[in-house]
């Protein structure tokens, strides 16, 4: 399906891959916004029409692999992001796609990083305080918003090269302590990556994936628009994760792929009613980050009747890993997958066990003010930041380097707490972090969903029987309800540390 679709330019790949939409099916599902092949493209059309003339007056094209003139967008998932990206790269245009939750500092970062010829937003977001921001309408209008819809903009004539080799997106990542690190990625590595994953999930132009992950960030931007674009697939976005929402959808739209966190799942199931399920039409689940286990698998494909697989990948190395259709169950339940791409290779570092990667998808280091910044070692490999093992050829991610807690001078790793409390039959899911103590400097906190009646006495007994060491059990636990997350689905671990501390605090 996907083996004959340009890799040179990612507008050409979404437009020709669009058209192979069939029945004159939606391709982009955003509420009651239902936009076929042919409607998508002619908005794409009249979007690039106005960024031509604004890329056409700025410098001069970018060199192959450097980003070009900017185009920076903030809005939630909205049918205006996915049109305004292919625009952009039609228009010879790198695309800096600020997720929503981007503060005004990050925001302010990224923008003076790279001088964006346009900044469009949502109302009510930082961006939209740009002095020359163009901002976006009504999300249930069909149309653009006057602005484009206007006059085009005066400037140079556009040129038709510009762009073509170079960098057509950039997302910021981290920034939880600093200012968020910027990771470009270029036409053809993108490209590359959405045509194989098409083959590697075994989708086609009758399936339809759910986006609750931000554009902004590399699920989303891969799973939501590059992906069902290549496969000849339909997007129905949701602007955040609602449980109740989402059932809805994936009733109403028959939706068959989805990809995120345990979270996602646990809530979608939590929230629907017996019959006929939470998502009947699912077939095709892959779920990457902490907290995706052998049970969780195992649990989902009882749930939902679907293919489970685990992948892993990153913003700078977008999944590197993952399951075939025709691998086993079991591979896919207890490890990570194994490497999609043949030109791409993965090691563990002997000495920290680090993992690390090189092949065409990985970034080639970080933006910061027009120079690049290597994330990289002397040799060409990503230093991922993850603990990892390779099984005869397949991934196990353990945790992160730095997710450890240090206890009394003791190294517990976090990771394999939240391991063995999932392995309980009353945890559904389980977050490990430090809190903060006057003599031993940290020790070992727990939020689990979970029976109430799953307390200290009953955990002390499990990690025993597991044959655990004492150090590594958990010496506070809270029972939640859900689990905090980013709007990537993501367990929020730095306010889950925030409760510790004031937990602690307050003895």
């Amino acid at each position: 399906m996907s083996a004959d679709l340009p890799l040179d330019r990612l507008d050409r790949l979404v437009l020709e891959g669009w058209a192979r939409r069939r029945g004159g099916a939606p391709v982009i599902v955003d509420g009651d916004v239902r936009l076929t092949a042919p409607e998508a493209t002619a908005l794409v059309v009249e979007a690039t029409a106005f960024l031509s003339h604004l890329v056409g007056s700025a410098a001069s094209p970018a060199a192959a692999g450097q980003p070009g003139p900017v185009v920076a967008v903030q809005a939630t998932n909205r049918w205006e992001v996915m049109a305004l990206a292919v625009a952009a790269w039609g228009a010879g245009a790198t695309v800096l796609l600020v997720p929503a939750r981007a503060g005004r500092a990050a925001l302010a970062h990224a923008l003076e990083a790279t001088g964006p010829v346009a900044v469009v937003s949502e109302e009510g977001l930082p961006a939209a305080d740009h002095p020359e921001a163009l901002v976006l309408g009504d999300r249930s209008a069909m149309g653009w918003p006057q602005w484009l819809a206007g006059p085009t903009p005066s400037g140079a004539a556009p040129d038709p090269h510009r762009g073509r080799a170079g960098v057509a997106v950039i997302l910021p990542t981290g920034g939880s302590t600093g200012p968020p690190k910027l990771v470009p990625h270029t036409h053809a590595a993108l490209a590359r990556k959405a045509t194989q994953m098409v083959d590697v999930h075994g989708l086609g132009p009758d399936d339809v994936v759910l986006m609750p992950a931000p554009l902004g960030h590399m699920s989303g931007l891969l799973n939501g628009i590059l992906v069902p674009a290549a496969a000849g697939m339909a997007t129905v976005l949701m602007p955040a994760w609602a449980p109740d929402r989402a059932v809805r959808l994936c009733r109403r739209d028959g939706v068959s792929f989805m990809v995120g966190p345990p979270a996602f799942f646990t809530t979608l199931a939590d929230a629907s009613t017996p019959t006929p399920g939470p998502a009947p039409s699912l077939r095709v689940i892959s779920c990457g980050g902490a907290g995706v286990t052998e049970g969780f698998v195992e649990w989902a494909r009882a749930t939902f009747g679907a293919d489970v697989k685990r992948s892993y990948g990153s913003t700078e190395a977008p999944t590197i890993t993952s399951a075939w259709p025709g691998d086993a169950g079991d591979r896919k339940a207890r490890t990570d997958g194994r490497v999609i791409d043949p030109d791409t290779e993965i090691r563990v570092d002997p000495l920290s066990g680090e993992l690390q990667v090189r092949g065409p998808e990985v970034t080639h280091g970080y933006l910061d003010a027009g120079r690049w910044r290597t994330a990289c070692t002397e040799d060409g490999w990503f230093r991922t930041g993850d603990r990892a093992h390779i099984d005869d050829g397949w991934l196990v991610v353990d945790g992160r380097l730095d997710d450890m807690i240090i206890r009394g001078g003791e190294n517990i790793v976090a990771a394999e707490v939240e391991r063995l409390l999932e392995q309980h039959p009353d945890v559904r899911q389980a977050v490990v972090v430090a809190e903060p103590h006057a003599t031993l400097g940290q020790r070992v906190c727990a939020f689990v969903v979970s029976d109430p009646h799953f307390d200290i006495d009953v955990c002390r007994r499990h990690f025993a029987d597991q044959g655990a060491s004492r150090i590594a059990t958990p010496e506070r636990i809270v029972v939640v309800s859900v689990i905090p997350t980013l709007s990537t689905g993501k367990a929020d671990r730095l306010s889950l540390a925030r409760r510790a501390a004031e937990m602690a605090i307050d003895g």
